[in-house]
C-alpha cells in the first residue's frame, strides 16, 4: 500500500504533541448545525406523538360511540351511564358518565345535548398537557338523518388550533351555543 494515503496523526516525537483534532470553531460548528436540526424535528416529533395519541383515543371513542346508536337502537332511548353499555371503557369511573385515565377524560351526554338538538353526545378531551380540554365529540341525533356526526373540538379557537396542526383539518368553525368552543367536521 503506497504510503501517499496514510497520514499520521502523532509525530515521531511525543513531546511535541498531537498533529491532527478540531478547532473551537469547527467545534461550534457542528454543536449549532445539531441544534438547527433538533429545533426543526422536535415540533414535527411532537406532533406526531399527539396524533398517535389522539389516534388512541379517536378509536376508543368511535367505540363509545357505537355503542351509544346501538343501545339507543335496542332500547328506544338513550343509555344514562357508561355502565348501561356492551363495551369497557378501560378509564376509570369518575362518576356514571365520566371515565379518565389522567390523559384523557370521557363523558357520555345523554338526552337532550344542547338547546337546539336532541340526541345523546361522546365527547373525549385531553385532561391535561398542552392542548388541555382539546379533542373530540360524537353526537347521535334521535331523527336518524345523522346518526353519528364526528367534530374536532377545541375549547379555544384562536390558541392551540389542535384541530387544524394536529389533526389536519382546515374547516374549524366557532359552534353557536357552545360558549367559545371551535369544531371542525371529520366526516
Amino acid at each position: 500500500m503506497s504510503k501517499i494515503y496514510q497520514m499520521t496523526l502523532r509525530r515521531e516525537n511525543p513531546a511535541e504533541g498531537i498533529l491532527g483534532g478540531f478547532t473551537l470553531i469547527e467545534l461550534l460548528v457542528v454543536v449549532l448545525t445539531i441544534g438547527i436540526l433538533a429545533a426543526i424535528a422536535m415540533p414535527q416529533y411532537e406532533r406526531a406523538v399527539e396524533k398517535a395519541r389522539s389516534s388512541e383515543a379517536l378509536t376508543l371513542l368511535r367505540s363509545a360511540a357505537d355503542a351509544v346508536k346501538l343501545y339507543y337502537l335496542a332500547n328506544g332511548s338513550y343509555p344514562n351511564s357508561f355502565d348501561d353499555l356492551d363495551i369497557q371503557i378501560p378509564y376509570e369511573a369518575e362518576s356514571t358518565t365520566v371515565r379518565s385515565n389522567g390523559e384523557w377524560t370521557m363523558t357520555l351526554l345523554p338526552g337532550k345535548v344542547n338547546s337546539t338538538a336532541q340526541g345523546a353526545g361522546v365527547y373525549i378531551l385531553r385532561a391535561k398537557g398542552k392542548y388541555a380540554r382539546q379533542g373530540f365529540y360524537y353526537f347521535i341525533e334521535e331523527d336518524n338523518k345523522k346518526m353519528l356526526d364526528l367534530y374536532c373540538v377545541e375549547t379555544s379557537c384562536d390558541t392551540t388550533n389542535y384541530c387544524k396542526n394536529i389533526m389536519g383539518l382546515s374547516n374549524v368553525e366557532r359552534m353557536p351555543g357552545w360558549a367559545s368552543r371551535c369544531v371542525a367536521p371529520m366526516m
